[in-house]
């Protein structure tokens, strides 16, 4: 029995692992991206949106920055 808990805790360590990797990966590909948008070598993202009745000019624009600063903190929270 012992060795199954091992074997399990093994597999545990190993799929955290992976998944900061894949996660760290994805945010490095939206840091890439927005700083590349901001250089003017890549468009931002584009949305429409509305709020109130209004339309939110460069929308997504923000939203690309939201998500890059989002995925750069998680990186930092993950262990």
């Amino acid at each position: 029995m012992a060795h199954v808990r091992t074997f399990a805790f093994l597999v545990q360590y190993l799929m955290q692992r992976l998944a900061l990797f894949v996660f760290a990966i994805a945010a490095l590909a939206l840091v890439c991206a927005t700083v590349g948008a901001a250089f003017g070598t890549l468009p931002w993202i584009q949305m429409n949106l509305r709020w109130d009745g209004l339309t939110v000019p460069n929308a997504g624009m923000f939203v690309q920055i939201g998500l890059t600063i989002l995925a750069v903190g998680i990186c930092f929270f993950l262990p």
